[in-house]
């Protein structure tokens, strides 16, 4: 079998509140992010890369101390972004993007502890992530559509 293309190494820049790691992209590799507080917990960060070429990850955070690290996995059947998002590594049901936007991991069906991703409700609003993917709406963010209903006072004799 043929390794692996090693990694380039990536350089991080940290300004103010405002990190920055960039890094020579690889053909056919998709990346993905995660941060960390104390090298133990690692959580997904909002990103997603394909291929070759310069790539670059810019988040902001207000704590003192954070740790970046690049994931990425090689398949032969990505040949582009899109496909990458649109493809499920991890095999739940949500797309590679619909996770790295909405605070999942990607690369694990798993993303909270003791919940299947595509069943699992991380933000508590009813909806289970496959139903988020589907509304296009955050399976982090309380948005489901019937909690976002308004109620309005309807007048005597009006509507």
């Amino acid at each position: 079998a043929d390794e692996p293309v090693q990694q380039p190494q990536a350089s991080l820049v940290s300004s103010g509140e405002t990190v920055a790691m960039d890094w020579q992209g690889v053909p056919g590799r998709t990346y993905f992010m995660e941060w960390s507080l104390d090298l133990v917990n690692w959580q997904p960060a909002p990103f997603l890369g394909f291929g070759d070429g310069a790539q670059s990850f810019t988040m902001e955070t207000a704590e003192p101390r954070a740790f970046f690290r690049i994931r990425f996995r090689d398949d032969p059947d990505v040949d582009s972004l899109e496909e990458a998002a649109a493809a499920d590594f991890d095999g739940d049901n949500l797309s590679n993007g619909f996770e790295a936007y909405g605070g999942l991991n990607a690369n694990s069906s798993s993303s909270v502890p003791g919940e299947s991703d595509a069943t699992g409700d991380a933000d508590k609003d009813g909806a289970k992530n496959t139903t988020e993917q589907q509304a296009h709406t955050n399976p982090m963010v309380r948005d489901h559509p019937l909690l976002l209903l308004e109620v309005s006072k309807v007048e005597a004799g009006g509507f």
